[in-house]
Parts: C-alpha cells; sequence; structure tokens
C-alpha cells in the first residue's frame, strides 16, 4: 500500500482506473540504517477515515498490536460507540455507509502467496452503535445466528466475491452489487441488489463477458457492461433503458476504447476517452445516442483517478499525474471542487484526496499525502472553509527525516521520451552510490510521484534512487504502454540503460557504485540488466523475481487465470528461442555483479523455482549468490518483521558492493 487509503467507501469519494488487472506488480521494499528498517516497515497506524452520509459519524479503521479495527465514533463530542475486529491475519479492505446508520465492511485476510492483504469477497453489516452485526454476502452468509438471536436463514450462501456497484442513495435498504463466482477460469457475473439488514438478494442482469463490470446508472440500474474477451480485447455493452438484452457497443473509432465509469446524468456517462488523442482524456457519452463530448485529455499522461460526492455519481474531480498530481475540474464552481482547490493550496508540497464525503457535500475527509508526507486525516468544513486534523497515518515518519522525490524527464536512444523520479539523500552533493529500482508490473503499473517506504529508506541510508517509468509503463496513452509488448528484455531494458547513463552523466551517480534492484518484473530486469550491462551495475537484486520467461507459461497463477495465457502471449511473445535469450537463468555466464536473490516460499505469482533456477545458474557459473528465503511469505513480505531484517541484510549487501 502506498499513502492513498485503501477504505474509502469502495471509490466513493474517489475511483482508480487500472485497466487489465494480471500485473505482475509487487511493491518495491527496500532498507535505509539498520536500526531504523522497523521504523520504515512498521504499518500505519490509521487505514482510513470515513464520514457517514449524515455526516453524524466517522468510522475510523485502524491497527492495534497488529491486528486492525473498525471504530465508530460520533463527529461532535467524539464518543465512541462501537469496535469491530476480526483477528489475526484478517483486516479490512473497505468500509461503506450504506445509509445514515448502516456500514458495509469487506474483510481481508492475508494470504501467505501474497504481500498484500485480499477482500475475502465477503460483506459485513453492523449498525453504528456495533448492533444487529450479519454477514450479509459470501460463503458462510447465513450460518450464524441473527439479530436477537433468531436462526432464520436470511442471506443467501454464494461462493463468490462481491464488490459495490452503487450505494442507491435513493434507497436506504439496498445496494447494488456485483458478484463474481470462485474460479481462476473465470466466469459471467452478476448485478444483484442486496438488503443491506438481512443479506436477502434480488438477482438485477448478467454480463455478456466473462468476468464483466458493470457500471451504475444514475437510477440506480445497470445499461452498461464492460470487460475482455478471450483475445484480452476490450468490449462494451450497453442495453437501452437499463432493460432487456445487452448488445456490442460499436463506435465509429473502433481502434480506440471508451471504458464508462459513472453516471454523470439521466442519459449521459463519464468516461475514460483514448479515440481521439495518445492519452486516456475524460469525455461524456450518450450510449443511446453514441455521441460524446470531450471534457479532458492531457497530451503525454492518462486521467488516473476522479473524486466524487458520497454516492459515487457525478465526479467533480479527475487526477493525472504529469510529474506531480494534478486534477481537472469540469465545473469549478461545484462547492467540492472550489474546496479541493483551496484545501489543495493550503499544502501545496502534498497531494490531497477527499476519500469521503456527506450526502449534503458539506463535509469531507481528505487525505493529505505526499513524498515526505505517509498521509494525514483531515476533517473538511466546506461551508465553513475550515480544515481540522484527525490524525496522522505514520507520525514517526516526519518531514525532515525524508527526502525529496523530483520529477526527471528522459530521451532514450531512438527519440522515445520517458520519465522518471530521482530521490537524493538530503545534503547530498556530488556523484554518489545510486540504487535503480524498476517497478513491477510491468504494464499495468507505473512509479508515481509520493511517499514510498523502501525509496525513503535508500535515501535515508545514503543512496540516491532512480526509477524510470520505461516504455510499457502504464499512465501514459495506450501506444507508450503497448510499446514494450514483446520488449521484455529488449527496448524496456535499454530504456532502463539510458536513463542509468543519464544519472552518470547529470553527475548523480558514481559510475563504479551503481546497484539495480527490482521486485516481481523489476527482478526480471535487475538481472537482465545485470548480464546486458556487465560493466555498468556493481550490484544486481532480484526480490520475488522471474528468470527464466519460458517457464511462466507453465508455472505460477497466470497460467491458470481467465486471461493468463493470451496476457502472457501478447506481452512476452512466443518466440521460444528469443524468451530465451531474454531470460538471466540462459544468461548466468555474463553476469558480474554482485547478486542477492529474495524469495518466498509460498509465491504462487514467482514460484521459488524461479528463483531457484537463477541461484543454481549463478552457482553453475562460479558465482556467489547471497540467497534470503522465508518460508511463511509469499510474492514478497508482507510481515513488517521480516521486511525490515530483508531491508538490514539488503543494506549490508549494497555497503559491501558499492559503499555509501
Amino acid at each position: 500500500m502506498n499513502t492513498r487509503s485503501r477504505v474509502g467507501g469502495h471509490g466513493r469519494g474517489r475511483r482508480w482506473f487500472w485497466v487489465g488487472a494480471l500485473a505482475l506488480g509487487v511493491w518495491c521494499h527496500t532498507a535505509a540504517r539498520a536500526d531504523d528498517a522497523a521504523d520504515f516497515t512498521r504499518e500505519a497506524n490509521y487505514d482510513g477515515v470515513v464520514i457517514s452520509p449524515s455526516g453524524k459519524y466517522l468510522a475510523v479503521v485502524y491497527r492495534s498490536e497488529g491486528e486492525e479495527f473498525l471504530s465508530v465514533i460520533e463527529r461532535v463530542g467524539q464518543k465512541h460507540l462501537s469496535k469491530l475486529g476480526f483477528g489475526e491475519r484478517m483486516g479490512i479492505v473497505d468500509v461503506v455507509w450504506a445509509n445514515d446508520d448502516r456500514l458495509l465492511v469487506w474483510p481481508s485476510q492475508r494470504f501467505w502467496f501474497l504481500d498484500f492483504e485480499v477482500p475475502t469477497g465477503e460483506i459485513i453489516g453492523v449498525n453504528a452503535n456495533g448492533r444487529s452485526k450479519e454477514l450479509l454476502f459470501g460463503w458462510r452468509a447465513g450460518e450464524s445466528p441473527g439479530a436477537g438471536g433468531s436462526r432464520v436463514r436470511r442471506a443467501e450462501r454464494t461462493f463468490g466475491w462481491a464488490s459495490l456497484i452503487d450505494v442507491l442513495p435513493e434507497d436506504p435498504d439496498e445496494v447494488l452489487i456485483e458478484v463474481h463466482g470462485f474460479s481462476e477460469r473465470g466466469r459471467s457475473s452478476q448485478a444483484v441488489y442486496l438488503n443491506v439488514h438481512n443479506g436477502r438478494q434480488r438477482e438485477l442482469t448478467s454480463s455478456p463477458v466473462t468476468e464483466g463490470t458493470f457500471v451504475a446508472s444514475s437510477t440506480g440500474g445497470v445499461e452498461l457492461s464492460h470487460g475482455r474477451n478471450a483475445d484480452d480485447d476490450f468490449v462494451l455493452f450497453h442495453r437501452a433503458g437499463g432493460r432487456g438484452r445487452f448488445e456490442p457497443v460499436v463506435r465509429p473509432a473502433p481502434a480506440g476504447r471508451l471504458l464508462p465509469f459513472a453516471a454523470a446524468d439521466d442519459a449521459r456517462y463519464f468516461v475514460l476517452d483514448d479515440e481521439d488523442g495518445p492519452t486516456d482524456g475524460v469525455s461524456l457519452w450518450n450510449p443511446t445516442t453514441n455521441e460524446k463530448q470531450a471534457l479532458f485529455r492531457h497530451p503525454r499522461v492518462d486521467v488516473r483517478t476522479s473524486l466524487a460526492g458520497w454516492s459515487g455519481r457525478a465526479p467533480f474531480a479527475f487526477g493525472f499525474v504529469d510529474h506531480y498530481p494534478d486534477y481537472f475540474y469540469p465545473d469549478p464552481e461545484h462547492p467540492l471542487a472550489a474546496m479541493h482547490l483551496r484545501v489543495r493550496a493550503s499544502f501545496p508540497d502534498d497531494d490531497v484526496i477527499f476519500t469521503s464525503v456527506t450526502r449534503a457535500n458539506d463535509l469531507a475527509v481528505a487525505l493529505v499525502h505526499g513524498d515526505r508526507n505517509p498521509g494525514t486525516f483531515f476533517l473538511v468544513d466546506v461551508k465553513a472553509g475550515t480544515v481540522g486534523r484527525i490524525q496522522d497515518r505514520r507520525p514517526w515518519l516526519t518531514r525532515e527525516r525524508l527526502a525529496k522525490m523530483e520529477p526527471v524527464a528522459l530521451t532514450m536512444r531512438d527519440g522515445t521520451a520517458v520519465s522518471g523520479y530521482l530521490t537524493t539523500p538530503n545534503g547530498a552533493a556530488g556523484p554518489g552510490p545510486l540504487v535503480v529500482v524498476v517497478h513491477g508490473g510491468p504494464h499495468q503499473a507505473q512509479d508515481a510521484w509520493g511517499f514510498d517506504e523502501g525509496v525513503q529508506f535508500l535515501a535515508a541510508a545514503g543512496y540516491a534512487v532512480l526509477q524510470v517509468n520505461f516504455r510499457g509503463s502504464a499512465g501514459f496513452g495506450r501506444e507508450f504502454e503497448a510499446a514494450g509488448y514483446g520488449e521484455w528484455g529488449g527496448a524496456m531494458q535499454d530504456d532502463v540503460t539510458d536513463a542509468t547513463r543519464w544519472a552518470i552523466a547529470e553527475g548523480v551517480a558514481d559510475p563504479k557504485r551503481i546497484c539495480i534492484y527490482g521486485a516481481s518484473y523489476g527482478a526480471y530486469s535487475a538481472l537482465t540488466g545485470a548480464f546486458r550491462e556487465p560493466e555498468l551495475y556493481r550490484c544486481a537484486v532480484g526480490y520475488a523475481g522471474v528468470y527464466d520467461l519460458p517457464l511462466m507459461f507453465r508455472e505460477g497463477d497466470l497460467p491458470r487465470t481467465w486471461l493468463g495465457a493470451s496476457y502472457l502471449a501478447k506481452t512476452l511473445g512466443t518466440d521460444r528461442a528469443q524468451l530465451e535469450s531474454r531470460s538471466p537463468v540462459y544468461n548466468a555466464e555474463r553476469i558480474q555483479a554482485d547478486v542477492m536473490l529474495v524469495a518466498g516460499e509460498q509465491d504462487e505469482r514467482a514460484p521459488i523455482e524461479q528463483s531457484e533456477r537463477m541461484r543454481d545458474a549463478l552457482k553453475a557459473a562460479g558465482k556467489d549468490v547471497e540467497w534470503i528465503v522465508e518460508k511463511g511469505e509469499g510474492h514478497g513480505f508482507l510481515n513488517p518483521d521480516n521486511r525490515a531484517e530483508l531491508y538490514r541484510r539488503l543494506l549490508a549487501f549494497l555497503e559491501r558492493s558499492i559503499g555509501r
């Protein structure tokens, strides 16, 4: 997780756009002074604050002694009304106020094969005072006694997971949810009305596409569904008036894509649109007439987020990252837009997100965060124009301890323009040791400005950190991302190499003291850089990585997923000879750098066999390997203590290889 709260009403306050869910990425966890490692890996005290539609209550998600809890307090007077917890290895991934007094909670669980907690797919309902707690949706729904001890089965057992489509502001007793069955191979999804008190379900419609997604209409129905077909192509469907069969939407510019995400009014929807330009802009689209009105498009970067009121309908702001976060306001006079602008002006060194808003748009919770700010929650009084602090997420990491993350614009050897970030230690001057950190993904991920625990720890330890959004990264338009397809170990790697040489030419990096590091795809890039540029990197660190590209088609969870095989074929290619020539496992003898390999024994995304093959290939080539394996971890280390120990060992490895 980064500083953006994961608890904010299932996107009611803000919505993220990530098209394509088969990313190979994990957060890159790195290091600092050995005795400071735990400060950077320690989990935030507060994960979210969600204001109720009336503004009467605040639902606060916080951590205590390693467990996560939900507490409801009265906004005026700060009286604590209830506390809800789930126990060890469980947490809360999202909280939604279904009405003025009823909360819906999406629990999460820590799985050993992932480095983050994931939703269980269940929904729990509970009143603000802690009473009438019911498991409303999920495979265990209906088993426990209901309120008052009744054992009448009301909620339906459903072997699937659910996400929110709409809170239905006009109906306090139901919400509209999207239901997917448990299946790695995928299945059609359903739009279902769910009673927030007893869990009764009423099916509205089914998606015509496997693992389809629905978009709520302005009246609480569903007119639109979209997803990806078996060829991993985006498809969009419409049913007029929210009735009858879904029909494919045929656009005048079929090469582009319209991605609807929120109702604007009774006839139109906000859509991400790249039909008329190189990036995802925002347009208004009428699915009945197929007419479109362009609102905003940045020439270089995609719109990535939206901010909306309690219902999630009619967003008031759209976010993009042009080096730093910025926003477009369709109506700058909208009270939330005007207040958002004012709060941003009060925190010019940070980003501001309204994570939840009241029904009347008179109160909001803001998360203020930035490169040197892990995040602080504020209560915003829109009418009074005031801002009051609620809680800091990581108060022990002060601004003075953290380093500035500066954007850089680079030109690659073939003229391609890419961007990145350079974080230098406070007070550093002249060429020094550099760690090139390559992000995971690679095609649904990007490096963006903001707080990063690993980058900040490295900077605190005296290392400059360079991150580059090589071609293939998300956020810079469809063509830029597609330019990375088939270029694993090719042009994508050239971009990382060119960025590294730029840091040398700019006097940032000592050419004899450079290390390359990454997690997941970034680990692949680190070891690929080591064999392709043996004179450039003094050390290479691969964390939860893939090193044998042909093996990816046979092992791991990707080949088992609905779109896994087509995703791999599209992004890697299928020429086995080329895949082997670009795999570090088959080029170990060319590596001169010191190597550290880090793996979780339970990793399903990049099975430990990948790391074992890399280790064995290096040993067969007569090279030593720093080898770190955690039995209880998966695709990255979730346990803060394990991560802190990794950071300490990583720091010792860097000191031996490139000093500091």
